[in-house]
């Protein structure tokens, strides 16, 4: 699977997102409820592969970062129970300072022991417009700044 499939599948499930539940990030939710949203919208996308929330384990295992500290990725595309790690997602409120770049720099890593093959950075931008902007991260490093800028087609008052 190529950088231009993940994109456009990621594309249409953050549109979806958007499209059907902006309430979420226009008046400003928790990110599990938006993470959990868009998880969904992402099956969809990602037919015949496992799509998880706040998922701890690799294969039996606790999953753990490059310096062995337990993590939980906000969203994850992958097959349970093997090394098939396709997509590791991030979603953050704009005004939540976080690792997430070092964090999906990690977790997307050759050298790492995970090594998904992309990884996603989003900032949930929340006023009268919802919106949703993300960074492409692929081998360790940053691939893409704000490849992806979608809004929202109605204010948070319709």
């Amino acid at each position: 699977m190529d950088s231009k499939i993940v994109k456009s599948r990621c594309e249409r499930a953050i549109q979806r997102l958007l499209d059907h539940d902006s309430f979420l990030i226009t008046n400003g939710a928790d990110e599990q409820s938006v993470t959990f949203r868009l998880a969904m919208y992402l099956a969809d996308e990602f037919p015949g592969l496992d799509v998880d929330c706040e998922y701890n384990r690799d294969e039996t295992d606790p999953k753990r970062d490059t310096e062995r500290k337990l993590i939980r990725p906000d969203i994850i595309v992958h097959r349970r129970g093997t090394q098939e790690n396709i997509l590791v997602i991030e979603a953050k409120k704009p005004n939540n300072p976080n690792d997430d770049e070092k964090k999906l720099q990690q977790l997307t890593s050759k050298e790492g022991k995970l090594k998904y093959r992309f990884g996603v950075r989003l900032v949930l931008k929340t006023g009268n417009c919802a919106s949703i902007t993300g960074d492409l991260y692929m081998g360790g490093e940053l691939a893409e700044e704000n490849w992806i800028q979608c809004r929202s087609k109605r204010s948070a008052s319709s």
